[in-house]
Order: C-alpha cells, then structure tokens, then sequence
C-alpha cells in the first residue's frame, strides 16, 4: 500500500527529514516528478513518521539552494505574501537559518534530474519586460491559475484542489521552457491573511 505524501497547507510549517540526497525521477500526465524517501515530523504523535517529499520545482530548487542533507531538519512552509494572499512562496529554514524563493539570486545554477532540466531550446520573450524576474513568471502563473481553477474544479475529476494547483504549475513550467510570450499580466487586488499559526516542531 502506497504511503501518503507529505502535504503542505498555507502557512503551517512542517517538519521534514530526507533519507537520501538524490530524488527517484519519473514521468507523469504533467511532467517530470521527484520523489525523495522521507520523514514528517507528526505533531500529534511527537515523532517521525515515513512519508514520501513530492516537491514542486521552485521547492526542490530551494531547498538545494538551502543545501540538501540527509537526517537533518528542514521547517518547510508554503506562505501567503501579507501584501496579496494569492501570491505564495515557499520557505525553507535548517539549522536554525531561513531562506526563501525571494532569496535564491538569478545566477543560481539548478539541474535537477528529468527532462525538465533539459536546455532551452527558445528564448523567453516578454513585451511588457525583456528582463522578466521570478516574481514576474510567479504573477503569470497566478493569472493562469485564477482562470482555469474553477473550471477545472467544476469537472469532478476527483482531484484535491492543491493537487491541481501543483498540475498547473508543472505545466506551466514546461511551457515557460518552450517559450511563452505575448502574456499580459493582471494586477490583483491587495489582500489581508491571518499571522502564521506558531510552529510545534521541535526545532
């Protein structure tokens, strides 16, 4: 019987040990997938529990930002900006230092294993910014998502909506690979969150 995954809910950090430093590498309806042999911290049962990681490209890309290790502690968080809910960025904090998708610099190299560390073969262009940043391809990516959710939801396909979220953006992925332009942003209106709920990890 298959384990569940681990699963992340906005701004709730959770405890995450790897067991080994490469990922399994497989391909999907979506695209490549990894898959990291794993522990969760369980804050019911006070110990760690075996769970596959699943991570998301900007995910993987940070945690090997932050450096990958083995039976180490990493407090990972999906988090919601103050300033605009509907945008979110992961953050990865071990031995006691936090970073985030903010900090990674853009001259950062990550090859992670797959196809979708193959080279580029055409050039991303943009009209409105030749010199897109993350933030830029992330505001895309929540444009696209706010359009296709609902519908896609509305098909009952039987697929939790953060599953969907992360098919979505694994395409979205691959199709920044092979070129997207002529995409006009629309700007979102401001949004207020809740504070993050305090941790009850251990570390």
């Amino acid at each position: 019987m298959a384990k569940e995954k681990i699963n992340f809910l906005d701004n709730v950090p959770v405890g995450v040990m790897l067991k080994y430093s490469t990922p399994k590498v497989g391909e999907g309806n979506y695209g490549t997938w990894w898959m990291f042999g794993a522990e969760v911290y369980d804050t019911t049962q006070k110990a760690w529990v075996d769970r596959p990681l699943f991570p998301t490209y900007e995910l993987y890309r940070l945690m090997s930002f932050a450096g990958i290790e083995t039976d180490v502690p990493y407090k990972i968080t999906l988090k919601q900006r103050p300033d605009d809910k509907k945008k979110k960025y992961w953050s990865v904090e071990k031995n006691k230092i936090e970073k985030t998708t903010m900090d990674i610099p853009s001259d950062f190299e990550f090859n992670p294993p797959g196809p979708i560390a193959e080279p580029k073969k055409q050039t991303v262009v943009y009209d409105e910014s030749p010199d897109a940043t993350l933030d830029d391809l992330v505001m895309l990516y929540v444009t696209i998502w706010d359009k296709v959710a609902s519908e896609l939801v509305s098909t009952q396909r039987g697929l939790q909506v953060n599953e969907i979220r992360e098919s979505v953006s694994t395409v979205y992925i691959q199709a920044v690979r092979m070129g997207l332009h002529k995409i006009k942003t629309k700007p979102v209106e401001p949004g207020s969150i809740s504070p993050p709920p305090d941790s009850d990890l251990p570390f």
